[in-house]
């Protein structure tokens, strides 16, 4: 077909004259219907004009129409790197149709991400995605306008990573209204189970439209093989260096003699692999372009120029990379051994792609790629300019060699991974109402694609237990296996159930609203109350989002250096780290606190590791944060939550709160800024925005007219005020408190609402003792400009208990304002009448201390004679046992007559004791934990025997 088709203007967008064989016969689907599609072709075949098309249609029809309206176009793919790549390439192509697109990452500030919500396309990852539509109600407005939604490499449903998209495909296409679903996927064998899933229409039970294509629609023809090697060691870095020898013989025999991109596991694997062909290749690339290579600094890459080879990671400057990609362009480089990174993003195509082991880097250790790695790999191969075929070789263990054959066929079909996460899914969905009842959770259930294919293939989800009983239907499992989930939910809070009827609690919503795991929330539940901040921490370190990271037998010495620091914060008490929750635990303090890294022979090698490590915790440490924050609150644990407050404020600002640490939140500080502030003790940002400019650079060494950007930075942190005071007082009417009405006022003495780019929130608490949690409030910055008043009840017991309001800016840390209330205010009189209104209560409570109080002095006698008599025995030697006997016997009948006189003397209380007993009670003096003192009169209250005397009644 060609592009005449479409009208001039949208012309200009194909860089072709006709659309090829596979989007010409997509063409009627896609561009002249509105109904959802699912296409399967492979790599390489021109997939993503189907997309352009689909975007250009709605685009086309809404302007034509007489209701003009606003709409939203959704693109979802499984990775960042795809995201940006299609970010880029539309950005510059609808630009002419004056269609705005938006990127939505996990980096996204919300600064540009409210850009991208004024977006027509928006493009995103699906986890991403599903944390937004978890706040349904609070973006309902956007989710409206998404008419058309786009799914690139669906496939990756058969991944764990797929269960997010099948649950986030389930509820667009449930919730919103006149939504079209077009899905791209890679050659597989069942592609209509995803039809029958996604229907033609919201309001349809037919499937979508299906269209197929096999390998003879990819614009090269490729050439696909796997070879398996047999290796007696299992240790993966052993036969990466055995598979060196046999690269050399596949570059002979499948090369010939064009470019060829070889994907290793590590950035060290392709250098040394680079090194390797160096060395050893000889004769089968002559024909290389010396002449045009372009300079390159590292001093390995450009020995190794000379025979065409070349090496290409992360870790190399912008500069050597962009050469070593020119050079690969214009023949200077024959050979390239490159990271899977350069799969995606850099358009470097190659006559042959050989992928040099099946094992990635990825979080701290080797893993399988996965599906879209190797697809993405391979599908660099063939250079359709140059010529009509290519080739790709995976070289795998022997072991693995049928699974990649299967995989690069596409004859391994697609099955779900819902089953295996489905319970966070589960609580997002009762938090959203869509999901009320078994019955409702078993109808959302049969709406995703696990439910296509567990009709078809139950064995295939028989690790669930509750989904293979035999002796059920399928619908009675699925039913069980809801319930059970249902169950388990209800058992920890983090849903309710009210005459039949499930309902998210705050628990709930926190850990949808966060995208918390549910063995996270159930450690987070479980915290006893009123908790340090190292214990917070430590629970903090086991949150199961951290579970990809691994404490490797090589880290242990430098995570047992970094405990030994004497300046660690919270060393562990065992000198040896054996967990992986306590190289979470040092990981965090090592950066709070500025530590160094350690230095001993073999460390530099960990290095690496260690950043990405740390990097990862800190991105994911804000939300888990947030939820424990929901979860403390909503339990009133006032002493958990304000340790979880200030992990947050460290978090976010990367240091010790409290310490000069702090100082390095300013831009341009850095640690040896920060020792020379603190040489001078200037150890808080506070007493930093009292310096003057020229301070600033006498302390730090800085040339005249430097400091002016630190003392700027300074001058918009912003200072918050707390103030609080008693409305009034009154006593309640059953005399148990003193309630007050406490006003508190809170405002931004310097009128600043963001800093670095960051919208700033207060964090308003108010607590009894630092225990009893009264009020928690967050507030952002720009609506307390003007100040922000508003009144409390509080109910106070004693006039010795402390009532304070702390003010925190959650995005900095040590930005905080306290106020400590003043109870002289309150009459003294007020808290005497709760004792004397108390006084039968407190009579009945001593009564029962007393009556135990007797038996416990009867058996201290008892001892007391039992120990007298073993030293008379020892003195004398000759005393009859039974003699002793009948004197035990005499002072224990002295004893219970003595202790049955005192119960009676206690109990048998008439009506008109009871008046002078209450005098008695008054005489009993409140303590400062708020008990009554005893009235025994021992010497030394501390040291003896009454447990009443050291804890009070």
């Amino acid at each position: 077909i060609s592009i005449n088709i479409l009208p001039d203007k949208i012309r200009s967008l194909f860089k072709f004259e006709f659309f090829n064989a596979m989007q010409s016969k997509s063409f009627n689907s896609v561009f002249e219907n509105d109904g959802n599609c699912v296409i399967s072709a492979p790599t390489g075949s021109g997939k993503t004009v189907l997309f352009e098309l689909a975007i250009i249609r709605l685009h086309l029809n809404n302007k034509n129409s007489v209701n003009f309206s606003n709409y939203k176009i959704l693109y979802m793919a499984p990775t960042k790197a795809l995201c940006t790549e299609r970010y880029h390439d539309w950005s510059k192509k609808f630009n002419v149709m004056n269609i705005s697109v938006g990127l939505l990452t996990s980096d996204t500030s919300f600064m540009e991400a409210d850009k991208v919500r004024k977006s027509d396309i928006i493009i995103c990852t699906p986890e991403k995605w599903d944390l937004l539509t978890r706040r349904w109600s609070d973006y309902s407005k956007l989710f409206e306008l998404v008419k058309l939604l786009l799914i690139d490499e669906v496939h990756v449903l058969r991944n764990k990573r797929g269960s997010t998209l099948e649950a986030v495909t389930t509820r667009m296409n449930r919730m919103c209204n006149s939504l079209r679903i077009i899905a791209l996927s890679a050659t597989v064998p069942n592609i209509e189970d995803i039809s029958n899933w996604l229907r033609l229409s919201s309001q349809s039970q037919l499937p979508a439209n299906t269209l197929t294509f096999g390998e003879e629609y990819r614009a090269v023809k490729l050439n696909r093989i796997v070879y398996g090697y047999n290796m007696t060691s299992n240790n993966d870095f052993q036969f990466d260096t055995f598979l060196n020898s046999k690269l050399i013989e596949v570059l002979h025999n499948h090369s010939a003699g064009k470019p060829v991109l070889i994907f290793c596991a590590t950035r060290s694997i392709s250098i040394s692999t680079a090194k390797y062909l160096h060395e050893n290749l000889q004769g089968i690339f002559s024909d290389f372009n010396r002449a045009g290579a372009n300079s390159i600094k590292d001093r390995d890459l450009t020995k190794m120029l000379s025979n065409g080879v070349a090496f290409h990671h992360a870790g190399l400057s912008y500069e050597d990379r962009q050469a070593v990609e020119k050079n690969f362009l214009n023949g200077a480089v024959k050979v390239l051994c490159s990271t899977s990174t350069l799969s995606v993003g850099v358009n470097l195509p190659a006559y042959l792609v050989v992928v040099k082991g099946t094992k990635a880097w990825v979080e701290g250790e080797l893993k399988e790629y996965s599906e879209l790695d190797i697809l993405q790999m391979i599908g660099r191969a063939g250079r359709p300019q140059f010529e009509t075929e290519g080739c790709a070789v995976i070289m795998t263990y022997s072991g693995e060699k049928e699974n990649y054959e299967r995989l690069i066929k596409g004859s391994e079909k697609l099955e779900s991974c819902l089953h295996l996460n489905f319970i966070e899914h589960l609580a997002a969905e009762v938090s959203l109402h869509t999901v009320t009842s078994v019955e409702s959770a078993v109808d959302w259930l049969k709406s995703t694609f696990f439910y296509s294919r567990f009709k078809i293939n139950p064995l295939a989800y028989s690790e669930i237990k509750e989904l293979r009983n035999g002796n059920l239907n399928l619908d009675a499992r699925l039913t069980n296996f809801c319930r059970q989930k249902l169950q388990e939910l209800l058992s920890y809070k983090i849903i309710s159930e009210n005459e039949n009827s499930y309902g998210s609690t705050e628990f709930g919503d926190s850990m949808s609203k966060h995208y918390i795991l549910f063995e996270t929330m159930k450690t987070f539940l479980r915290n006893p109350p009123n908790q340090g901040f190292r214990q917070i921490l430590d629970a903090f370190s086991l949150s199961s989002e951290f579970k990809e990271i691994r404490l490797k037998h090589q880290e242990k010495r430098l995570f047992k250096e970094i405990n030994a620091s004497p300046i660690l914060k919270y060393p562990l008490k065992s000198k040896d780290v054996r967990e992986t929750h306590s190289k979470i635990f040092l990981l965090i303090q090592y950066e709070l606190g500025g530590l160094e890294f350690p230095n001993y022979n073999g460390s530099i090698k960990l290095h690496s590791n260690f950043v990405s490590d740390k990097t990862y915790i800190f991105k994911q440490a804000p939300r888990i944060i947030r939820c424990m924050i929901d979860v403390f609150s909503e339990k009133k644990d006032a002493g958990s939550l304000l340790a979880a407050l200030k992990l947050g404020r460290c978090i976010n600002g990367k240091c010790w709160e409290d310490t000069a640490m702090s100082l390095r939140q300013l831009e341009g500080i850095g640690l040896a800024y920060v020792r020379k502030f603190a040489n001078n003790d200037v150890c808080s940002l506070q007493a930093a925005s009292l310096l003057e400019r020229s301070q600033i650079e006498y302390y730090l060494g800085m040339k005249p007219g430097n400091g002016s950007k630190i003392k700027k930075d300074l001058e918009k942190i912003p200072k918050l005020d707390i103030q609080a005071k008693f409305l009034n007082d009154t006593l309640s009417k059953d005399f148990q408190f003193v309630q007050t009405t406490l006003s508190v006022e809170v405002k931004v003495v310097n009128s600043i609402s963001t800093w670095h780019s960051k919208m700033l929130v207060a964090d308003i608490v108010v607590v009894v003792d630092n225990m009893e949690l009264i009020d928690f409030r967050r507030i952002p910055l720009s609506k307390i400009q003007n100040s922000k008043s508003y009144n409390l009840t509080v109910n106070l017991r004693s006039k010795n208990q402390n009532l304070r309001c702390y003010a925190f800016c959650s995005e900095i840390a040590g930005i905080k304002s306290i106020a400590q209330l003043d109870l002289s205010s309150i009459p003294g009189w007020k808290f005497q009448k709760l004792i004397v209104q108390n006084a039968e209560e407190v009579h009945q409570n001593i009564t029962e201390v007393s009556h135990n109080l007797i038996f416990e002095d009867l058996e201290n006698n008892k001892n007391e004679l039992h120990h007298e008599e073993k030293q008379k025995e020892e003195k004398d030697k000759c005393d009859d046992d039974d003699d002793d006997d009948d004197d035990d016997d005499d002072e224990l009948d002295k004893l219970l007559v003595n202790a049955t006189k005192k119960k009676q003397k206690i109990t048998n209380v008439t009506e008109s004791e009871f008046s002078q007993m209450h005098r008695h009670q008054q005489k009993h003096q409140l303590r400062a934990d708020g008990k009554y003192e005893c009235n025994h009169l021992c010497r030394d209250k501390q040291h003896c025997r009454h447990l009443c005397c050291k804890q009070g009644l």
